[in-house]
């Protein structure tokens, strides 16, 4: 199996290289999207080893920078190739991939989520509220085994299933939708994409806070 890592960033300078270095020791190859970055994210990704690319008149927001990388940076000629999409601000356990392959080895698997944790203090009733989603959803996964969103954190998809869903609505991500990573779960399943989100493949994220860079990074 061969895995593409795709990262989009917006100002993650501070985050980016800690990211790409830890992904490369799983992953065959790195691609970071710079979204509308007025930092120095693109040199820093470059530096620790990653293809990076800034995108262009990108109107889509997280979306449309990942519709940009998957229709001109990722090698669609690879064989048995898996494209893994992440934040540049996740933090995966170092076997996740491994997991991974060993889970769709057993099940031919077209898509394989995460389990997602925040690591804010909750010093924020909004932080500590958004915290127990997660871990409630966490619990419901757990109990259901099935998967109810492919989250943008960090999931694992077959790059053969994606170009399904491109050829049935014309692209990968539908940049109509704020919650892009809803929108693909629905259009996977619709293309006969068999998914799981296994307990073994868990990963922590920043909880975003409330405030003027949460609404820069939706786009409002």
């Amino acid at each position: 199996m061969y895995v593409t890592a795709i990262v989009p960033a917006h100002n993650e300078a501070g985050n980016i290289k800690r990211a790409v270095r830890a992904l490369k020791k799983q992953v065959d190859k790195v691609i970071v999207v710079c979204d509308r970055c007025d930092d120095d994210t693109y040199q820093r990704a470059q530096q620790a080893g990653a293809r990076a690319f800034e995108t262009v008149q990108n109107e889509g927001r997280k979306a449309g920078a990942l519709n940009q990388a998957l229709e001109n940076y990722v090698d669609w000629q690879q064989p048995d190739q898996y494209l893994f999409i992440c934040d540049a601000d996740t933090v995966i356990t170092e076997d996740w991939i491994e997991h991974a392959k060993r889970v769709i080895a057993q099940g031919d698997y077209d898509a394989v989520g995460s389990v997602f944790y925040g690591t804010a203090n909750r010093s924020k009733l909004i932080e500590f509220c958004q915290q127990l989603e997660w871990y409630r959803y966490a619990n419901q996964v757990r109990r259901s085994k099935k998967v109810f969103v492919l989250t943008g954190t960090a999931s694992l998809i077959r790059a053969e299933t994606l170009q399904k869903v491109r050829q049935q609505i014309g692209t990968f991500y539908r940049e109509d939708s704020i919650t892009e990573d809803f929108a693909l779960t629905l259009d996977l399943k619709a293309a006969g994409a068999k998914m799981i989100s296994p307990l073994s493949c868990y990963c922590t994220t920043e909880i975003m806070p409330i405030g003027g860079g949460s609404a820069k990074r939706l786009g409002l």
